[in-house]
């Protein structure tokens, strides 16, 4: 149902449209409850990117969906070999993981040693 929902808001709204955001968020923790972690965090940091074009890289959902993504890393890192690193998804990097990237925003599939660095520290949160 938010897979069709998802393809219909695509074809209604332009690809970076908060709706679109909100309905990938919610798919992204569906994809968490069964298990592709590599799925959720790839949607959540797409509508990170989507949040952070339509309202601006501070506004408090973007904040929101990438704790998200980080809780996804947490799990996929203590489900795996300590040493390891997220693997790539595989999936396409999108416009609004370029627009995180530009923004400093950690890599897709970064450890938590590289997401240490505090990343809002020029927009005083």
């Amino acid at each position: 149902m938010l897979s069709e929902m998802l393809a219909v808001r695509e074809r209604i709204y332009k690809s970076n449209h908060p709706h679109i955001a909100t309905t990938l968020n919610s798919l992204a923790h569906v994809a968490k409850g069964k298990g592709d972690l590599k799925l959720a965090e790839w949607r959540f940091r797409r509508a990170a990117g989507i949040y952070g074009i339509a309202y601006g890289e501070s506004h408090h959902f973007v904040g929101v969906a990438l704790s998200n993504a980080g809780a996804v890393l947490l799990e996929h890192n203590f489900s795996s070999s300590p040493h390891k690193s997220a693997p790539n998804t595989g999936l396409p990097v999108s416009s609004e993981e370029k627009f995180l990237e530009r923004k400093g925003f950690p890599r897709r599939g970064a450890t938590p040693a590289e997401c240490s660095r505090p990343v809002f520290g020029h927009i005083g949160v």
